[in-house]
């Protein structure tokens, strides 16, 4: 506080108008810096609430890119990348497991039409 705000000492008999109003103007510039902190405190919770808000639909709307994507592709896509049609709920929201083994990702195929096999007399 600097030295316009600040009381003066005063005695009990000496007590004026000029001092009471040096009181209350200390008081209301007090009153005013808790108001003001008390604003910041509440931008500040209101701010982190937004960041969180949009954080949230963010993260939803890419999950349902995710899923719309996944979904698009026919049932051998799905089965080439190693999934089925009703894994991919699970695998958007993050609870399927990784690394389970199940098989190749396409039994019907068979050798390339170009495999090297070895010659067998006829």
């Amino acid at each position: 506080m600097n030295a316009m705000t600040e009381p003066r000492t005063i005695r009990r008999d000496d007590y004026t108008f000029a001092d009471a109003s040096s009181y209350r103007r200390m008081a209301q510039a007090r009153q005013a810096e808790m108001i003001a902190k008390g604003i910041v405190t509440v931008s500040r919770a209101v701010k982190r609430a937004f960041a969180g808000l949009r954080d949230l639909v963010t993260e939803r709307m890419a999950r349902a890119k995710a899923y719309d994507q996944l979904m698009s592709l026919d049932d051998r896509m799905l089965k080439d990348i190693g999934i089925n049609r009703g894994d991919v709920p699970m695998i958007v929201e993050g609870v399927m497991p990784y690394g389970r083994y199940r098989g190749p990702a396409n039994e019907n195929l068979g050798l390339p039409a170009n495999a090297n096999r070895p010659r067998t007399a006829a």
